[in-house]
């Protein structure tokens, strides 16, 4: 009888000689990937006398469960089959939403088997092994059937609708925040793009207004929006850094994706939506575009990939692995508490000319029905209608951030601010 359960330290030698005898190693090339087999999650395969019978290995993300490895000590003998299935129960487990793989055009063996236990091909990546044969020289050139071996393909199991879909089955969303403005045709550019690779999906245009290069507001427009769009994915781009070094990254989050560049405009966004749980470089040429402008990431690479995500196109699949850690965040704004107010920085100023400030808007609580707003007499209200026309009013905005605004008028003008000033909100002494 075959069982499963977790590798164990006197375990290591069999496994290790079983990656020696698949992979000639502990070291596989996958997607781009190069994996060691080593620090991966390990599930072994016993018989009765605890002889081991074959290994998996796997890693969990936002992604879902990916099985890297799975290899058994001879055909036929149940398994591989009880790896499998031991490695779809630890994936219900979790809460991912499907299993998948990638194997090579030559395994034929290997697709009889997965496919009759309920994966199905999505992807085929073509050139792939080649590749992988660049970093892993001893990669044969030809497989199984003296097949050449060429070409990634990817399987899959769903186990629940995928959390990038809007509404199951229904059509994907994709929304867009730019500073691309509206008089030239950047944004039609975008929305061309993702017509032409997902026609089904329905695009929310956020803003194409973000003033140019201001990495702060397009990070706080995104991270104020998205949790009220439908679960989707979610393209920002602000890059003043476009065509540098700067990484091109997709993220995953428990609400949704996002894409863009590495530069700090993503991660806010990224924990209103719960936070990262996996995160990718967009390297892979097959999702961008045949040509890629060194000026025009969001036609080029961002709609491309965003439109392959919304029709449910595996993260892992948009390039290799990033440390969320490593992600590029902006510096923290400035909040100082004082004992008759607090001192924050503007973040944001909106259309109607209201001042956003940095604040959490419980700093309000306590504070005198008059105050003073960087010098000037302003009542603490709860909406614009609580001061006299042309009055100052402080109060908790829409974001849950404490605000200045004129009733009638325009608190930026007033204030004489703009976003990265301090305001000192205080109560009369």
């Amino acid at each position: 009888m075959v069982s499963v359960r977790r590798a164990e330290p006197g375990d290591r030698a069999a496994v290790e000689a079983l990656r020696e005898r698949e992979w000639g190693g502990p070291y596989v090339v996958v997607h781009d990937t190069r994996y060691d087999l080593r620090t991966l999650p390990t599930l072994v395969a016993v018989d009765d006398a605890g002889a081991i019978l074959g290994a998996l290995d796997y890693r969990l993300n936002g992604d879902g469960l990916e099985v890297v490895s799975l290899v058994a000590a001879a055909p036929g003998g149940g398994a591989g089959g009880a790896l499998l299935d031991a490695a779809v129960e630890t994936a219900r487990a979790r809460g991912a939403h499907r299993v998948w793989l990638v194997t090579t055009n030559d395994n034929l063996r290997a697709l009889r088997f997965y496919q009759r236990r309920g994966l199905r091909l999505v992807d085929v990546d073509a050139g792939a092994v080649d590749r992988a044969r660049l970093r892993k020289p001893q990669i044969p050139v030809t497989g199984e059937e003296s097949i050449p071996l060429h070409d990634e393909l990817t399987l899959e199991r769903r186990l629940t609708p995928a959390p990038e879909r809007a509404g199951g089955d229904g059509p994907a969303w994709i929304s867009l925040t730019t500073d691309y403005g509206l008089a030239d045709g950047f944004v039609a550019a975008c929305h061309g793009v993702i017509a032409r690779l997902a026609p089904a999906a329905r695009v929310i245009d956020v803003t194409h207004l973000v003033p140019p290069a201001d990495v702060r507001r397009g990070a706080a427009v995104l991270a104020q929006t998205v949790p009220y769009l439908p679960v989707g994915v979610h393209v920002a781009v602000v890059d003043p850094g476009v065509g540098t070094v700067r990484r091109g990254i997709a993220l995953a989050t428990p609400g949704g994706l996002l894409v863009g560049p590495d530069n700090g405009l993503l991660p806010d966004a990224a924990e209103a939506l719960g936070g990262v749980t996996a995160a990718v470089e967009l390297t892979n040429p097959r999702w961008l575009a045949p040509e890629v402008s060194r000026t025009f990431h969001g036609r080029d690479v961002f709609a491309p990939v965003a439109a392959r995500l919304a029709l449910g196109a595996p993260l892992a699949d948009a390039g290799p692995a990033v440390d969320p850690a490593t992600l590029v965040r902006l510096p923290e704004p400035v909040v100082r508490p004082a004992p008759d107010g607090f001192t924050a920085e503007v973040l944001t100023v909106d259309h109607f000319g209201n001042v956003q400030l940095a604040a959490p808007g419980d700093l309000l609580a306590g504070l005198p029905a008059r105050l003073l707003v960087a010098g000037r007499p302003a009542a603490h209200g709860r909406t614009f209608g609580d001061a006299a026309a042309g009055e100052l009013v402080v109060y908790v905005d829409s974001a849950g951030l404490v605000a200045a605004a004129v009733n009638g008028g325009r608190a930026a003008d007033v204030l004489a601010v703009g976003p990265g000033d301090p305001v000192a909100v205080t109560a009369p002494s």
